[in-house]
């Protein structure tokens, strides 16, 4: 039988600063300039959905410059 619950894992907001390496003050920031990675608000507790936090942090990834073996000076 399958569960009817969404089984993802939700981080708390000091949780969440830690996995991103941000301070709590930051993720508080962002979240009421509607900047940061989403949130889930129950009540006055907020928590940061996992796949949430790596879309933020993929959306912020960029890779380096290459240097191809025949153009390096």
């Amino acid at each position: 039988m399958q569960s009817i619950y969404n089984k993802e894992v939700r981080l708390s907001r000091p949780e969440a600063a830690d996995y991103l390496d941000v301070s709590i003050a930051t993720l508080a920031r962002w979240a009421s300039q509607k900047i940061g990675p989403i949130y889930v608000k129950v009540g006055r507790h907020t928590r940061y959905p996992l796949s949430g936090l790596d879309d933020f942090l993929d959306a912020r990834t960029f890779a380096g410059r290459q240097h191809l073996s025949g153009n390096r000076q």
